[in-house]
């Protein structure tokens, strides 16, 4: 099973917002350092390079970039799981926060971040769905095991957000995508952020994502403090 979303040209030019201010940060900090250090030398991280080794030079950069996005990521994973925790604080439910990020393969431009995840203790093992986020159009592919997610379109940004059902074992490593779960592992996928939501929010608190988008158009709740989304 493959949840796909449509691919555009993948000769345009790049327009991923994220990554080209990444991009421009990267290549000023980098040449004001050489700018201020001696003519043939800078100091990067313990080791010095020459401002004539172009395979140095354009190696520091993509390492520094992918770095950057890495970071960026988290700051986005951070604030979903803030923004979505709130929605559910005055619920029963059972999101935990969870925060990772990376890149997807192949790609510097863009990545992923896990932010959230509910987990389900058995004996052996842990039965989990994370919650994730990406700057890009995105494919989810269960039979690729671990590596279940492909960038379709690497030419502009495109927030999406899944969840996947996984099994982990007692020390938290992959075991299989579990595919008894959701549309064969996969709980969801959309850019609707709203969507997610009702989503996330539903696999929290055992609920379903109809019973969410009912709250979201009823009148104003009577109840004081009475949930809103």
């Amino acid at each position: 099973m493959s949840v796909a979303s449509v691919q555009t040209g993948a000769n345009a030019n790049i327009l991923n917002a994220m990554y080209m201010d990444v991009l421009k940060q990267t290549y000023a900090e980098i040449k004001s350092a050489i700018t201020a250090a001696p003519r043939h030398q800078e100091w990067f991280h313990g080791r010095v390079l020459s401002t004539e080794a172009g395979d140095s030079m354009e190696r520091t950069v993509a390492m520094r970039v992918a770095e950057r996005m890495r970071q960026r990521l988290l700051q986005v994973g951070e604030a979903n799981f803030d923004q979505f925790a709130k929605k559910l604080e005055k619920l029963p439910h059972r999101l935990q926060k969870s925060v990772a990020s990376s890149l997807i393969p192949g790609h510097i431009t863009h990545g992923v971040c896990r932010f959230a995840q509910t987990v389900e203790k058995h004996k052996d093992r842990y039965e989990v769905v994370r919650f994730c986020v990406t700057n890009g159009e995105v494919d989810i592919d269960p039979d690729k095991g671990d590596r279940y997610l492909t960038l379709l379109d690497r030419t502009r940004e495109k927030f999406m957000y899944y969840g996947v059902a996984q099994t982990l074992d007692r020390c938290g490593n992959f075991l299989g995508i579990n595919r008894d779960r959701g549309d064969d592992g996969v709980m969801f996928l959309t850019d609707d952020r709203r969507e997610a939501l009702f989503n996330i929010a539903a696999i929290s608190t055992n609920r379903t994502p109809d019973d969410f988008r009912r709250l979201a158009v009823a009148p104003a709740p009577q109840v004081a403090n009475a949930p809103r989304f």
